[in-house]
């Protein structure tokens, strides 16, 4: 996604000649949603091959003071009562937890989305936990919003680079409880919605040249 702005042609044609090249590009939000193959249960899944066990899409989203965890499955949440939707984060100090199932998969934290019951981020560095209970079940997606103070930076990553994975599972215990990766093998980038501050600045002083190009054509007509 990228930020877009619309001159009028009077003002483009004064930008253009006072030779200023504005480039706003997709630095600004990295979109990183993640697609996942309909009814790819993992060999290893023991339990029900229902569809709210199915990841369809997901996405994290960083906007400053929280994390908007959303992810939508193959079938209307609840169908399996025991489903869990855990998110892994890698926060720098990520470790792989599935040798054998997902050797691409690293994290330093968890975030468990229990629809039917208490939601919380567990820190497997610091060994805390802290409850969740912003969570939104709507048909087949289910989201959670997460205060950067439950996920903070241990130093190596800023909340804007964690790495993130989703896995659906049938109950709490055991890897074969688990059905899904999404992705299947690896960690993806949250979408970082924070506007740097250069841009921000950027965009107060373009919009301050077009109001001053504007007076002055106006001046110019009188």
């Amino acid at each position: 996604m990228s930020f877009t702005f619309s001159f009028s042609n009077h003002v483009r044609a004064s930008l253009l000649g006072a030779g200023i090249i504005l480039s706003l590009g997709a630095s600004q939000m990295q979109a990183a949603q993640i697609s996942d193959p309909t009814g790819d249960f993992l060999p290893s899944y023991t339990g029900p091959h229902n569809g709210d066990l199915d990841v369809l899409s997901a996405e994290v989203l960083y906007t400053g003071p929280s994390f908007l965890f959303t992810s939508t499955l193959n079938g209307p949440i609840g169908t399996t009562p025991t489903a869990l939707y855990v998110w892994c984060i890698d926060r720098g100090m990520g470790t792989v937890g599935f040798p054998t199932i997902a050797p691409g998969v690293t994290f330093d934290s968890v975030f468990v989305i229990n629809p039917s019951g208490t939601s919380s981020v567990r820190d497997t560095v610091n060994n805390t936990v802290t409850p969740i209970s912003n969570i939104t079940v709507s048909g087949s997606t289910v989201s959670g919003i997460v205060p950067l103070s439950a996920l903070p930076s241990l130093g190596l990553l800023a909340p804007s680079n964690y790495m993130v994975n989703l896995w659906p599972r049938d109950g709490a215990s055991g890897n074969g409880a688990i059905s899904d990766f999404a992705p299947n093998n690896s960690d993806v980038p949250v979408t970082n919605a924070t506007p740097e501050p250069g841009t921000m600045s950027l965009v107060g002083a373009i919009g301050l040249l077009g109001v001053g190009l504007l007076q002055r054509r106006r001046k110019i007509v009188k």
